[in-house]
């Protein structure tokens, strides 16, 4: 933490000197510059706010906290400034500062909608269930045109295992919003956990949203999978692969699929051995393509996979055995 309080006192310099200088939209410039005019763009607390949302949202956290401690200081623990400062110690482990920061805000704003939504969240993430479901309650009776808090409502039963109340929630969050991924999402699993064929309907419809979103794809692969429907598997897999084929999670299931399902051995182990060409650590599919080549009889190239997981986890049971099994 200290290192972190040292980096944002450099940026807060820093970047006050620089809102400092631009306040006015003033632009300095030495003699060989004189008589050219420059555009600039004013920078502001809001852009300032703004930038410390994206670095948060693209896990730059240290320089997200940097900027945010500027707007703070600035503007005070305003509700937006306060929400802002909580999910960049969420995203950071630090759940207990982010609680506290939103009870900070919550003494000046005792009746904020956002605020709410925020204290929802923080506590589905420390699984204190009940006082999620409390404070999405309060925020959606401030605001009933609110989607998360009734989302975070949703995941809170989903992890408790009540799978009609989630459900419920889910619906609700499409019925305000048709296009909420998330939801779409999160009824895709349940109803696959299901063998539901009403998983189909939700993912497909994530996948119209976006239809370029490997876990959507990847979900909905998984699903024909394991109800029996291997050639929408593997074409779905396929498409995952054509827009980013280094995905090695659709390289190994088409590997799967081809290994368990389908017998076809050389086509199992050219999937197993495009996925470990990009993460060679991959020790389920460097053991599959093991298990490949021994059923295609070549007992060699098996114990060369067997041994090469065993080198990266020698408590892997299956290749202990593979080994045994295919002795010289």
């Amino acid at each position: 933490m200290r290192k972190i309080k040292i980096l944002a006192g450099v940026a807060f310099c820093a970047a006050l000197l620089q809102f400092s200088a631009c306040k006015n939209n003033v632009t300095v410039s030495d003699d060989s510059t004189a008589g050219i005019i420059s555009d600039s763009i004013p920078f502001t607390i809001d852009s300032l706010r703004n930038r410390a949302i994206f670095r948060t949202q693209n896990d730059s956290l240290v320089e997200a906290l940097q900027d945010i401690d500027v707007v703070i200081n600035e503007e005070g623990l305003t509700v937006e400034n306060g929400i802002a400062l909580s999910e960049i110690y969420l995203l950071m482990g630090k759940a207990d500062q982010a609680q506290r920061t939103l009870y900070n805000v919550m003494e000046t704003h005792p009746e904020d909608a956002a605020l709410f939504t925020a204290m929802a969240r923080v506590f589905l993430i420390r699984q204190n269930y009940a006082m999620c479901h409390n404070y999405a309650a309060k925020a959606y009776d401030l605001d009933p045109s609110l989607t998360m808090p009734v989302f975070y409502d949703g995941l809170a039963n989903a992890e408790e295992g009540d799978t009609i109340k989630a459900i419920n929630c889910f619906s609700n969050v499409l019925l305000v919003d048709p296009e909420h991924y998330d939801s779409m999402i999160q009824l895709g699993l349940i109803y696959s956990s299901l063998k539901d064929p009403l998983a189909m309907q939700y993912l497909q419809r994530a996948i119209e949203v976006f239809p370029e979103s490997t876990e959507a794809l990847h979900l909905l692969g998984l699903f024909y999978q394991e109800t029996g429907e291997y050639r929408q598997a593997l074409d779905t897999y396929d498409r995952i692969l054509q827009f980013a084929p280094e995905y090695v999670h659709a390289l190994y299931n088409s590997g799967f699929v081809h290994l368990v399902y389908l017998s076809n051995y050389d086509s199992a182990a050219m999937f197993f051995d495009k996925a470990i060409s990009i993460q060679p650590e991959y020790v389920d599919a460097l053991y599959n393509l093991g298990y490949a080549n021994e059923l295609s009889g070549d007992f060699e190239e098996a114990r060369k996979y067997y041994r090469r997981v065993l080198e990266i986890r020698p408590d892997y049971v299956f290749a202990i055995q593979g080994i045994q099994r295919v002795r010289p």
